[in-house]
């Protein structure tokens, strides 16, 4: 049998806020798991993976909204690579607008 732990333990494990864990519950990105007979949140291994993917899909920079549409479709591997080709479509054309913006910038330099 798996052991279970508590919100408070789960945020500290995860290196979010107990605030945060329970936000994701309410706008339906991470799941609410199993409660105690006392009403205790319950966490295990399920809860953790998924927690894992949603602060690594942020570090890439997909917002909760999409992150939450990639989850919802976890078990579609396409839809997680499609949504990452996607980001790095954005992340190039942003790239882009940065060099033009710092290419202006050596420009202006140059002529004072």
């Amino acid at each position: 049998m798996e052991n279970k732990i508590k919100i408070g333990d789960f945020a500290k494990i995860t290196g979010c806020t107990v605030k945060t864990i329970i936000y994701y519950h309410k706008i339906g990105l991470l799941q609410e798991p199993k409660r105690s007979s006392g009403g205790y949140r319950l966490y295990g291994s399920v809860e953790l993976t998924s927690m894992k993917l949603i602060k690594y899909l942020k570090s890439l920079g997909f917002d909760l909204k999409k992150i939450k549409e990639v989850l919802g479709n976890a078990y579609e591997s396409k839809t997680l690579k499609e949504a990452l080709k996607s980001l790095r479509i954005e992340l190039l054309k942003e790239g882009e607008k940065i060099q033009e913006r710092v290419g202006k910038i050596d420009i202006l330099l140059e002529e004072n």
